[in-house]
């Protein structure tokens, strides 16, 4: 037997009387996890099998619950009720992920996703950005990100106008905001590299739609005690990434540097190398008489080359000048 699950979260705000106005507060509310025997719709749930998993972690349960209700909203009425089909999904997305939080650990949490997003590709149109996706994170950082989202989303809520057409019962909206005021401090004051990589941009979307929430309402004569949220310091892992950056430029340049050296070594060496090669064959083998003779034909060559050339070069130069016409005669002479 199923364990039935909703989430009171909006349940828990009921003393802010603004909350119940609010379409994302109509949507959440609707989502729920029953005993109520639902067939799969398109199938795609049939493949977790039932009997696999405990009663307080039923996935095929809370995959037909969900399928049935994207079957149920669909685009259209995302658009209707959130004015964003995205924020749809966020809602699903949250809603599981808490479910499964909420009970013991669960398996076969990758075909549960899986099969979410078959049954969404049905219900949402094609090209919708929804994505149906798990968090990965462990129960105290996802309770964060969770508070996070939700009140940003409701602090997104209380500036359009046309949520709240006539704004009453206005001591309510400054105990809201100093509730979230009261959040965004808490994370903020414990805030490290780990919490930024979990929830940072939850945490800045929440802070910029706080202080124009609180601009909207002074803009409508309510009377807000809180005072504009700040983003935190400069926290240590931004430094830290700089610092390893940094890091791995110096270990660049020093990688550079070393195989520039290793390179001049390696050439030092060969050089070195060769060279007491050819002296050990000079000295103690025939190779420098070999050189020698080589060095001594060379040497004869080039005399010889000199040799020809130079009776070629006075050859030319006796009949450089004579009269092609004229007749040699060799005249002797005797004294």
């Amino acid at each position: 037997m199923t364990t039935p699950y909703t989430d009171k979260f909006y349940e828990e705000l009921d003393k802010y009387d603004f909350v119940y106005d609010l379409p994302s507060c109509g949507f959440y509310s609707s989502l729920k996890v029953d005993n109520t025997h639902r067939s799969s719709p398109n199938q795609y749930c049939k493949s977790i099998q039932e009997g696999k998993h405990p009663d307080n972690c039923n996935l095929q349960s809370i995959c037909i619950n969900m399928e049935n209700t994207l079957s149920q909203f669909g685009y259209e009425q995302c658009i209707k009720f959130l004015r964003n089909n995205n924020k749809c999904c966020d809602y699903l997305n949250y809603f599981i992920y808490s479910y499964i939080k909420s009970n013991d650990p669960c398996e076969d949490l990758d075909n549960l996703y899986a099969q979410l997003n078959k049954a969404k590709n049905v219900y949402f149109k094609s090209y919708s950005s929804c994505n149906i996706k798990k968090f990965d994170l462990n129960k105290e950082d996802f309770k964060k990100k969770k508070e996070l989202y939700f009140h940003g989303d409701i602090l997104y809520w209380i500036k359009e106008p046309d949520v709240f057409i006539k704004i009453d019962k206005t001591e309510s909206f400054d105990k809201y905001l100093k509730k979230c005021y009261d959040i965004y401090t808490n994370i903020v004051q414990n805030y490290d590299c780990k919490s930024d990589k979990a929830f940072g941009s939850d945490l800045r979307v929440f802070r910029e739609n706080f202080n124009t929430a609180m601009d909207y309402l002074k803009s409508k004569d309510i009377y807000i005690s809180t005072y504009e949220l700040k983003a935190p310091e400069r926290s240590e892992c931004a430094l830290d990434n700089q610092t390893r950056e940094g890091d791995d430029m110096d270990t660049d340049t020093q990688d550079a540097t070393l195989n520039t050296r290793n390179i001049i070594r390696i050439s030092t060496g060969i050089t070195g190398g060769m060279s007491l090669l050819l002296f050990s064959l000079y000295k103690f083998t025939p190779f420098r008489y070999w050189l020698r003779r080589g060095s001594l034909r060379n040497k004869i060559s080039q005399y010889n080359a000199e040799e020809k050339n130079h009776e070629l070069f006075l050859n030319h130069s006796g009949y450089e000048h004579s009269n092609p016409n004229e007749i040699a005669y060799n005249v002797g002479y005797s004294s």
